[in-house]
């Protein structure tokens, strides 16, 4: 009797956790869809995608870097310095690119649960918690691409990375 509940047990226990699983995996594509719709209403308002470094010119270092370059760019939070507005080809000042974008998209970014985008974060997380990696040309043909880590947070295993171009 003790076998048969220990073997039942270890179904359970299994079929809990893909299903915990599946579940943060189908958040992750969520948050997703949302942020590169407001990757694309920032292109078609500026017509040039968020940098994924900060400062542009930079190149890629790490997950947490390129997520918060992304959170600064959508959301407007941080002071658009110089090298930003000459970026975007902006011709007005900090103020108004700020004003700008959080009328633009702050509207699609309330679509996020409140764990991909909580008050004072530093970067968009996953359905894991992990920093939503950023890169504006490392999908397919050259454009934006949003990666999780997965379950095994780790950015350089593909095996288990869940990207916004599906690939």
């Amino acid at each position: 009797v003790i076998f048969i509940l220990a073997i039942l047990v270890a179904l359970v226990v299994g079929v809990g956790n893909y299903v915990l699983d599946e579940a943060r995996r189908k958040n992750t594509v969520a948050i997703q869809a949302i942020l590169m719709d407001a990757v694309q209403k920032f292109y078609d308002e500026f017509d040039n995608y968020p940098a994924d470094q900060d400062p542009p010119s930079d190149t890629y270092s790490n997950p947490e870097q390129s997520a918060g370059v992304l959170l600064h760019y959508l959301t407007g939070n941080n002071v658009f310095d110089a090298e930003d507005l000459n970026y975007l080809g902006y011709s007005g000042d900090s103020d108004d690119l700020r004003q700008r974008i959080q009328e633009l998209l702050l509207p699609t970014l309330r679509n996020l649960p409140e764990d991909a985008f909580e008050t004072g974060a530093t970067f968009f997380s996953d359905g894991y918690g992990n920093a939503i990696r950023y890169e504006n040309d490392g999908g397919l043909g050259g454009q934006p691409v949003l990666i999780s880590a997965g379950a095994d947070k780790d950015y350089d295993d593909d095996k288990d990375n869940i990207r916004s171009d599906g690939r």
